[in-house]
């Protein structure tokens, strides 16, 4: 391993430290909050509990230098530095089974919203809902975030899934680079 790549997993374990420190993680608070009630009279009713938009934005700020390909901690750069300098198996499977939860394409992720003939993954949406609404103005994407919103907030669900998918892959990594005497 060369200095640069272990320069770049110090960079990545700060990183994650500063995401395991945010308020949302050491809280316990990045989770979905559904209730569903039924009354005879009215029938079904789901009510849903947002996580705060600012505390939200706030961990998407920390959790996006890990998704910015362009970044030196990109999480794929990091687990492929680990892969390549890894000479156990177990190791190795571990580094691709993380890659694919941060990608939200696990083994049995199925997981998908179908919107007006169209298929979207969870990777989809959490595109739609950072470019769209989070951090760009994004015109197209905002149309499309607004397409597929539906009365039920599905689409809100698969987006904090997608958060918390990213967000454990990253903490594992972390705990992975912490059991490592790399550096």
């Amino acid at each position: 391993m060369n200095n640069r790549e272990i320069e770049q997993l110090k960079l990545f374990y700060n990183n994650g430290e500063a995401l395991l420190n945010h308020s949302l993680i050491q809280n316990n608070q990045l989770n979905i909050h559904t209730k569903v009630n039924y009354k005879i009279e009215t029938g079904w009713s789901v009510s849903r509990e947002q996580i705060d938009n600012e505390l939200l934005e706030s961990l998407l700020v920390r959790l996006r230098r890990f998704d910015n390909e362009k970044d030196d901690i990109h999480f794929n750069k990091i687990a492929n530095i680990l892969s390549r300098n890894s000479d156990s198996a177990d190791d190795i499977e571990f580094l691709r089974s993380v890659k694919k939860l941060f990608a939200n394409r696990g083994e049995n992720r199925t997981l998908k919203l179908n919107q007006k003939g169209r298929n979207y993954s969870e990777e989809d949406v959490f595109d739609l809902f950072v470019n769209g609404r989070h951090f760009h103005s994004n015109l197209d994407e905002n149309s499309n975030l607004e397409e597929i919103e539906s009365e039920d907030k599905f689409e809100y669900d698969m987006f904090i899934i997608a958060i918390i998918n990213k967000t454990n892959a990253v903490l594992m990594l972390y705990k992975f680079l912490e059991n490592k005497d790399l550096w």
